[in-house]
């Protein structure tokens, strides 16, 4: 049933510079950092590990894995390294 995943469903908070970096999770695009960086503004995701990807036009791509907890929100925080 719906509530049952729903139940599994944990969220991101992202706070990374530039907040117009785009973000994709496990290849999937979702939206830009200024979307899911505030107080009320996160990504939900399932329980476990994902790949998260960002890009941004002038700065190195940066990924990570985050392991996101049912019930529970990870911020994760980062600075985007410009090219040079």
């Amino acid at each position: 049933s719906v509530s049952e995943s729903h139940r599994d469903n944990g969220s991101l908070r992202l706070k990374i510079n530039p907040r117009n970096a785009q973000i994709y999770i496990d290849g999937f695009y979702v939206g830009v950092v200024d979307s899911y960086d505030g107080a009320f503004q996160k990504l939900g995701l399932e329980g476990g590990s994902h790949k998260v990807e960002l890009k941004a036009d002038g700065y190195e791509p940066l990924q990570f894995e985050v392991l996101v907890t049912p019930g529970e929100t990870a911020t994760y925080k980062g600075e985007m390294k410009r090219i040079q």
